[in-house]
């Protein structure tokens, strides 16, 4: 549940999510399947029209009852214990209560987690394609370098420090609007968020035995990245 502050009038958002997962995984490849179902009330979102010979005004009021059905899809290979790149992709069609914004959402990400001697390592991440919708009738397509870690593990993992950056580099984006009356198109822009680097220490009083699953491994590193790739840890 998030609280919505600010305003009286809006309620506090709650969704309700059913998800089915499968994974396999082998020596040298595994795959992620999490089909999934979702219930959300009380969105947030800013409805706009054109009133007074072409002015713009704007309603924020909250939204009940979006249904959201889709599923989520994670492939992973290894090469030589070296290197580990990966692909996810989800995408989710939306149902709204006006029927005229429904549509499909999505994304496609890809990365490298790269091992280097001495127990260093190497993770970046790319999202090549996300379209989101809004109940405004909203539409964005961007582009992303999402952020690059730099990190060394000691006494055997026992102890682990990172470096990230994020936001270094300007995100494509494409956004489409249509309003009541008429509609605009913004064609492709770049745009910079706020950039940073985030250091990170971690020590682990008693280590456990050494686990292969990659999705395990992630809870710990997944930490330090603060990016969307959390849904791994419900795996």
């Amino acid at each position: 549940m998030k609280i919505n502050k600010g305003n009286p009038y809006l309620k506090p958002l709650n969704e309700l999510n059913l998800k089915v997962n499968y994974n396999f995984i082998g020596n040298d490849f595994s795959l992620s399947l999490n089909p999934g179902y979702s219930i959300i009330n009380n969105t947030i979102s800013t409805k706009y029209k054109i009133v007074n010979n072409g002015v713009s005004q704007s309603e924020t009021f909250n939204i009940s009852k979006i249904h959201k059905l889709g599923c989520e899809f994670e492939m992973e290979f290894s090469f030589f214990d070296i290197f580990d790149p990966y692909i996810e992709t989800e995408i989710f069609y939306f149902n709204f209560p006006e029927k005229k914004y429904n549509g499909i959402a999505h994304s496609t990400e890809i990365g490298m987690e790269i091992s280097l001697p001495v127990d260093f390592y190497i993770d970046m991440n790319i999202t090549l394609n996300s379209i989101e919708r809004e109940y405004s009738s909203y539409t964005k397509e961007s582009y992303i370098f999402d952020y690059f870690i730099v990190g060394k593990n000691f006494l055997n993992g026992s102890i682990n420090t990172s470096v990230t950056f994020r936001s270094f580099l300007p995100k494509i984006e494409k956004s489409f609007q249509t309003t009541e009356q008429n509609s605009y198109k913004r064609d492709y822009s770049t745009e910079m968020d706020s950039k940073y680097i985030m250091f990170r220490f971690r020590y682990i009083f008693n280590k456990g035995k050494s686990l292969k699953n990659r999705n395990i491994r992630l809870e710990m590193e997944n930490e330090s990245s603060n990016v969307n790739r959390n849904k791994k840890l419900n795996k």
